[in-house]
């Protein structure tokens, strides 16, 4: 799998599922302009695409299985071609961490390599597991879960993305505005900025009108003004 773009087309599409978790249309999207440019409806569905064809990308393995289709399902074949997961879902996204997410009945949740449904499909959205947790999207709220299926983070959020680096931050949205978190939960940066993205390369950062903000994995920050 190319990471480094699923890493930019997983933050954007965050973006759009926020309308799509809480049940309305691009239409109806959110108006915060100042932060996210909304797309149009063409560029959603190029996105939707494009992310389709990422996670269930043939030709692609991750831990040692790749996701292949049949009548209109997806599951699971390892390198010799062997089914290993019979092909009963809507869509599935790659394993990472063990487990890997699906979708059964219009809702997402996460299967083992045996094909166990170890975490319900009770979610609208899942995203796959770094770090030990995943974020989700339950009844229109982003929030976090462990692999047990126990929300570490509560679902209070309007968007949310990974933690991708060990003692890293996550960015979060509220009430229009972005901060950071770590994956205890607690708020490193107030949630009252422009935009915010997860710490990279042990870097967070942060805009707000003129300033960047780079947050380092021990809380201490640079101010840079344009």
């Amino acid at each position: 799998m190319k990471r480094d773009l699923l890493y930019v087309i997983v933050f954007i599409a965050s973006i759009w599922l926020i309308s799509a978790c809480s049940g309305g249309t691009t239409k109806n999207a959110p108006e915060n302009e100042s932060a996210h440019k909304l797309m149009s409806e063409k560029e959603l569905s190029q996105m939707a695409e494009e992310i389709d064809n990422l996670f269930n990308a043939p030709e692609s393995y991750n831990e040692g299985v790749k996701s292949y289709q049949e009548a209109g399902a997806y599951g699971f074949v390892n390198e010799n071609g062997d089914v290993v997961i019979p092909a009963k879902y809507e869509s599935v996204g790659c394993f990472n961490e063990g487990l890997a997410s699906v979708t059964l009945n219009g809702k997402m949740g996460y299967i083992n390599h045996s094909g166990e449904l170890v975490i319900p499909a009770i979610y609208d959205f899942t995203n796959f597991f770094s770090q030990g947790v995943a974020y989700a999207c339950k009844d229109g709220k982003f929030g976090y879960i462990n692999k047990k299926g126990e929300t570490v983070i509560d679902f209070i959020y309007d968007n949310a993305t990974d933690f991708w680096e060990l003692d890293g931050f996550a960015a979060v949205k509220l009430n229009g505005k972005e901060g950071l978190i770590d994956i205890r939960g607690n708020i490193v940066m107030p949630i009252s900025f422009e935009h915010a993205s997860s710490t990279m390369d042990g870097v967070a950062t942060i805009f707000d009108g003129n300033k960047e903000i780079s947050v380092y994995n021990d809380k201490s920050y640079k101010i840079t003004t344009y």
